[in-house]
């Protein structure tokens, strides 16, 4: 199976970290990667894949991964067209650019499929959502599933505007956790543990809690198991809920703020 992947920035790296040897072993995967820099970089750890700095001229193949800045697209676009490179389908993680503004741009007939992954995809423990407007078959879908399956958790979206909220919660979602962390080892500090020890009790302490979360999925359960009345663990939940600090509301602003931010991103193109 032949892929081409534009871009390897951060999450475009990811999506080939994620990608074990025997991905590169089963298909033929072309990197274009105009920085050079970046390229050696993708050469260096990539060793089964062609990596090149300009999009090859008649390529023709399967799938086409656009891992570009959104503002970069017009520009990948007319490169595309001159160079008749040609795709069954076209997959984009692009934040704010919407399918059938891609398909126009690119002005080819073939499916356009967003994707929004997080950057916890390169250990392959990330979540991927998909949208795609027009109906494909079981067989792409489950190729599709098979081929992202590698990075993590595999989601398909029924609406698009999905995609914003997928971005503000899911995308920008390891930033929330690692700042929890960063609060938590300082506070560790200020508490009396060195920088060696904060970090070990809080880390160790995330680690655990999200193994409890694998083996039981209800939150509410969970955190009443850990909360014993007229407790310390009741004592700072308390805080968290208060009217003064209520951590909910906080959280569900800066969200909000992420989600506003992803589809102010496409109020430059005409779509």
């Amino acid at each position: 199976m032949q892929i081409l992947v534009i871009g390897s920035g951060r999450m475009g790296s990811a999506i080939l970290k994620s990608w074990h040897p025997e991905v590169f072993k089963l298909h033929s995967i072309t990197v274009v990667e105009n920085n050079t820099y970046k390229r050696l970089e993708v050469k260096k750890k990539f060793k089964k894949c062609k990596v090149v700095s300009k999009l090859p001229m008649g390529w023709q193949g399967k799938y086409l991964f656009l891992a570009v800045k959104p503002q970069n697209f017009l520009e990948i676009a007319d490169l595309i067209k001159k160079n008749s490179i040609e795709s069954n389908f076209v997959i984009s993680i692009m934040a704010g650019l919407k399918a059938n503004y891609i398909k126009e741009q690119l002005k080819i007939a073939t499916n356009v499929i967003r994707l929004m992954p997080n950057i916890a995809t390169e250990v392959s423990e990330g979540i991927g959502c998909l949208f795609v407007k027009n109906k494909i078959c079981k067989k792409n879908i489950s190729e599709i599933e098979e081929m992202l399956k590698p990075m993590g958790e595999i989601v398909w979206l029924k609406k698009e505007e999905l995609i914003d909220s997928v971005t503000a919660l899911s995308g920008s979602g390891p930033a929330y956790f690692f700042l929890f962390l960063k609060i938590l080892s300082k506070i560790g500090k200020e508490l009396g543990f060195n920088d060696e020890m904060a970090r070990l009790i809080v880390i160790q302490t995330a680690i655990g809690s999200l193994e409890m979360v694998k083996r039981e999925r209800d939150l509410n359960k969970l955190i009443k198991y850990v909360t014993s009345q007229g407790g310390t663990t009741e004592a700072a939940l308390n805080v968290f809920s208060s009217s003064d600090n209520n951590l909910e509301k906080i959280i569900k602003k800066a969200i909000l703020a992420a989600r506003k931010r992803s589809r102010e991103l496409s109020k430059g193109f005409k779509q």
